[in-house]
C-alpha cells in the first residue's frame, strides 16, 4: 500500500497537480474573472498559478501546448515573475527569431502594451530583457541578422 502511494506521489501528473494546488490556493475562492484580470494585469501570484495550471493541463490531458502558446504565455509569465520559463525557451528554440519577436510583441500588446513595435535608430525592434533571452535561443533568420549586435545576441543558430 505504501509503495503504491509513493509511486502515485512521484508521478509527474501528481507533482504538477500538487504544484497547481499550492500556487493557486490564493485564487481558489476568487471568481475566475478576477483571477484572469489579475494575470493579465501582471500579478506575479496569478502568473505563477497560470504557469502551474498550464503545466498540469499538458500532463493531465496528454496534449501539449503548441510552441506559439508557450512562447506567448511563457513570455508573459516570465516578464511578470522575473523567473525563466523553460517551456518558453524550448518553444523559442523551435521558431525563428522573427516569429518569437512577433509572438511576444502580440502578447505584450494584448496585455496593454503598444499595438506597434518600437524601433531603435538602426531600424531594429526594441526588445525587453525576456524577449532578448527568447530571441537568443531562437533560430536564426535573415530578417533579424542585422539587429543581433543591438540585442546582444551572438550570430548563428543558438544552441537548442
Amino acid at each position: 500500500m505504501l509503495a503504491a502511494w509513493i509511486s502515485y506521489e512521484l508521478r509527474p501528473e501528481t507533482r504538477a497537480l500538487r504544484e497547481t494546488d499550492r500556487r493557486c490556493a490564493p485564487w481558489d475562492e476568487t471568481p475566475f474573472e478576477v483571477y484572469r484580470a489579475a494575470y493579465e494585469a501582471g500579478d506575479p501570484s496569478a502568473a505563477q498559478c497560470r504557469l502551474a495550471r498550464e503545466r498540469w493541463g499538458e500532463l493531465a490531458s496528454g496534449h501539449p501546448n503548441g510552441p506559439g502558446s508557450w512562447i506567448m504565455q511563457g513570455y508573459w509569465i516570465w516578464r511578470v515573475t522575473g523567473e525563466a520559463v523553460p517551456e518558453a525557451l524550448e518553444a523559442a528554440a523551435q521558431r525563428s527569431r522573427s516569429n518569437v519577436i512577433s509572438l511576444t510583441h502580440s502578447m505584450a500588446a494584448m496585455r496593454g502594451g503598444p499595438d506597434y513595435h518600437s524601433y531603435d535608430n538602426d531600424g531594429c525592434e526594441v526588445l525587453d530583457d525576456v524577449q532578448r533571452e527568447l530571441v537568443r535561443v531562437a533560430q536564426a533568420d535573415a530578417r533579424t541578422d542585422r539587429c543581433l549586435v543591438n540585442w546582444g545576441v551572438e550570430p548563428g543558430v543558438a544552441p537548442g
